[in-house]
């Protein structure tokens, strides 16, 4: 049987530090009966070209550095058997005031141009596959 967990714990106004989010996405995998489990739809938004240390949300940083909790979280728990990051490439959505120009979780640009997590899971996943 497969079980999937689907959990987003960057929600609208709402900013987790990745120190507080460990435990509660472990908690969650954890408890889940199934024998087989995926954590589906992780990420944060990304403005292409934003940068901030300590990383803040809305910044490139601030997306890498919760894909890799995320990654160290997964690869810590053997009931875990796949990841997938929320989203490929930014992408249109309505217009709203909590969407500036689209929705951009997205670890590539609409035009389709790598932001500092998509060399993150290239590296990530280059680690993880057997040569």
């Amino acid at each position: 049987m497969l079980g999937c967990i689907h959990a987003v714990y960057v929600r609208l106004g709402v900013a987790i530090r990745g120190e507080n989010v460990k435990p509660p996405m472990e908690v969650v995998i954890k408890k889940e009966k199934a024998e087989l489990q995926q954590f589906l739809a992780g990420g944060a938004d990304a403005l292409a070209g934003l940068h901030a240390l300590p990383p803040v949300m809305w910044s490139e940083d601030y997306q890498t550095a919760l894909i890799a909790m995320s990654a160290r979280v997964f690869r810590r728990i053997p009931e875990v058997i796949g990841e997938h990051v929320w989203n490929f490439a930014d992408f249109a959505t309505a217009q709203a005031v909590h969407r500036p120009g689209g929705n951009h979780k997205g670890v590539f640009t609409r035009d389709r141009q790598p932001k500092a997590a998509a060399w993150l899971l290239r590296d990530l996943w280059k680690q993880s596959s057997p040569e």
